[in-house]
């Protein structure tokens, strides 16, 4: 049978369009089911309750697993749907459907510093690339503390990346965090806590995956306010800083989307550790980058 010239050009057209499809969703499959080699460094996990309070405070206030994890860490579902896919945040209870019971403290090292699951593949949308910075201490109070979390029993349907998902992990290296950590880089030394810039620079580490490395914020939707004495906060002072984390109201009388700026968790903090952090920002250079 002749094919006519018209159906030449449509198939020709069709492969076109579908040739960088097919080839772009190879090359996130091979970045999802890379396995990566990461180096043992057992840590001396501790049991006393001083460690293991010091790893609720970090977790549920500072690093935010709660706000995708849920307030029970067991688990939630973060996107259901067609184009971006089915994706669920771990339980990480020792519960039915957790992965509590199955983690060493090596796996829990490797998750938290080099955003690797326990078979070395990478995980999806976790910090992992600002964890990875915190000290030893720090970090094994944190594991402490997942370790004797209440179980919860939560079965989770498996995630599945959607069309639009794998897109944005092929545009965006971050997505997958053990992409862009240096997983030969050691973590920070933990100053002394205190109400000073050098502990304000160490806890505001976890700041930067909104405001970026340098606080200047940015112009793409998501992007935090530029924090530097050059941009959003220049006529902030240290009491207006405090009440708008404790409140979520900025000095204007605007209220924050606690979507966007997550007050409620970061409020919790002490006052001497949003003071640090204040020094800390007040410290860095005056940027002008324009924010949204």
């Amino acid at each position: 049978m002749k094919i006519s010239r018209g159906v030449w050009i449509g198939l020709i057209v069709i492969g076109a369009l579908i040739a960088p499809v097919a080839a772009a969703y190879l090359i996130v499959e091979t970045r999802l089911n890379r396995i990566y080699e990461i180096p043992a460094e057992e840590l001396n996990i501790p049991a006393d309750p001083e460690s293991i309070a010091r790893g609720e405070h970090l977790t549920t206030r500072l690093l935010g697993c709660t706000d995708c994890h849920g307030d029970d860490l067991g688990g939630e579902m973060l996107y259901n749907d067609p184009l971006f896919g089915q994706i669920a945040a771990s339980n990480l209870t020792r519960g039915a459907g957790g992965i509590g019971a199955q983690y060493s403290d090596l796996d829990w090292e490797h998750a938290l510093r080099h955003g690797v699951n326990h078979e070395g593949r990478p995980l999806i949308f976790v910090m992992a690339s600002f964890y990875a910075r915190f000290s030893d201490q720090d970090t094994a109070a944190v594991i402490a503390y997942l370790k004797q979390v209440p179980a919860v029993d939560r079965e989770l349907p498996a995630t599945v990346i959607g069309p639009l998902g794998r897109f944005f992990i092929l545009t965006d290296p971050t997505l997958l965090p053990a992409q862009v950590i240096d997983h030969d880089h050691g973590p920070l030394a933990r100053p002394e806590p205190a109400v000073s810039a050098e502990y304000g620079k160490y806890l505001a580490t976890a700041c930067t995956i909104c405001h970026g490395t340098d606080f200047s914020g940015g112009l793409n939707v998501g992007s935090g306010l530029n924090l530097t004495p050059g941009g959003d906060l220049r006529d902030w002072t240290e009491e207006d800083f405090l009440r708008t984390l404790q409140t979520g109201v900025i000095p204007s009388g605007r209220q924050l989307d606690p979507d966007l700026m997550p007050w409620k968790r970061i409020g919790r903090l002490a006052d001497s550790e949003l003071r640090a952090i204040w020094l800390h920002l007040q410290s860095l250079p005056a940027l002008h980058n324009p924010n949204p």
